[in-house]
């Protein structure tokens, strides 16, 4: 369930900030909805792993992190 959010959350997000999505970020929110899904990474790790995109970590504020933790909680 959390992984689908984190989806929804991250694109929402996006679409706000005019950050216009692209293969590569696809590729990372998949990336971190497997990592999140294994337990390899939790909800707290979800921010570093997007501002591992230096779209996302432009883009994005710690107001939308936040948006996005809250969404996938």
């Amino acid at each position: 369930m959390k992984v689908f959010k984190l989806r929804e959350a991250v694109l929402s997000a996006a679409q706000k900030k005019n950050i216009p999505i692209y293969d590569s970020h696809r590729n990372l929110i998949r990336s971190i909805e497997n990592d999140l899904t294994s337990g390899k990474i939790t909800i707290n790790d979800v921010e570093s792993q997007l501002k591992n995109h230096k779209d996302f970590r432009l883009g994005l504020g710690s107001a939308e992190y936040s948006e996005i933790k809250n969404k996938i909680r």
